[in-house]
Formats: C-alpha cells, structure tokens, sequence
C-alpha cells in the first residue's frame, strides 16, 4: 500500500495547476483512499500525464485508468495471435518453455491438459484438418483471459476480493470508504 500522505502531497501539487479547483482534506483523503494500492512509481507518472491531458481535474477513474493504461504500454505479453503462433513454432519442434504464462494456461485450456508439456504433446497428435479450429478456439480463449486480467487489474483491491467471495460463496462486507 502506498503512504495516503504521499498521495495527498501530489494531489496538492497537481491541484495547484488548476486555479479554481479549491479541495478540502476530505476531498484529499478520499482521493488518496482509492488510489493508495497503486505503487508510487506507478501513480507518479501517471498523475503527470492526466494533468498535462486534463482541462479539469481529474477524478480518480481516470488517474486508476492513466495507470492502466501506461501498465499496458509496459506489458511485454504477446497478442492473442502472437501466442498462437508460438504455440505454432512449438508444436513443430520441441516444447521448452512459453514466454507468458498466459500462452502456457490458454493452451491446457484449449487441449483439456493439466501442463503446457501435456497440451502441446496432445495438441502435436491433431490431424491438420483441425488445426484452424484450434487456433480460433485459443485466440479466443488468450483474448478472454487476457480481457478478465485487465478487469481484476481495474479493481479495487477489497472489490477484487469481494467478487472471489462471492465466486466461492462467501459472505461479502466491503470496507467503509468514509473512514
């Protein structure tokens, strides 16, 4: 978690380029509140870019989105269709290692395998005929994975956890946000 005082000392300073804007501490600590589990390094830069593209100040979705949005500009993972064509490459030659975990997952999800090796063993036994069903269906399933990563990325840490409560049947109290 990041330090609430070190959020509020760059609210203050990014509100000091709006004249009219005039925050009251509440305002600050709310403020501070929804963005204390973003890494200073990551919040920093991004709270600098929204104030050199905002007229306004900015509310907090669109600083978290700022984040988002630089993260995904940092992400080395490959397209869904980049992935497939490792997967591709593999299944010529020798499997070793994917480069993203997330190739390794849709694979064993594709083939019905509990490890990569598995899947790509499996997957090196199919008849070319069913080679462009296979890629449709991964294409497919990396596109959602990587869809369902980038929502639990947008959420909230108590909001991420509260929806795993809700998957699991648990009952769900979110933390006051006032306080």
């Amino acid at each position: 978690m990041t330090d609430e005082r070190a959020i509020v000392a760059m609210l203050a300073a990014m509100a000091s380029l709006y004249p009219h804007v005039k925050l009251d501490p509440e305002n600050y600590k709310a403020y501070a509140r929804m963005l204390r589990d973003i890494p200073l390094d990551e919040l920093q830069p991004a709270m600098r870019q929204v104030a050199a593209e905002c007229e306004f100040f900015p509310t907090v979705a669109k600083i978290r989105g700022k984040v988002l949005e630089l993260r995904r500009l940092a992400d080395d993972s490959p397209s869904a269709f980049e992935a497939w064509q490792e997967v591709a490459e593999h299944a010529r030659g020798s499997y070793a290692q994917f480069s993203h975990e997330r190739i390794g997952d849709a694979v064993c999800q594709l083939m019905g395998a509990r490890t990569p090796g598995q899947a790509m063993r499996i997957l090196g036994q199919t008849r070319e005929s069913e080679v462009v069903s296979h890629r449709a269906r991964f294409i497919e399933l990396y596109d959602r994975m990587e869809g369902k990563s980038r929502t639990e990325q947008a959420m909230l840490p108590e909001v991420r956890e509260a929806a795993r409560r809700i998957l699991s049947g648990q009952a769900v109290a979110l933390e006051d946000n006032r306080g």
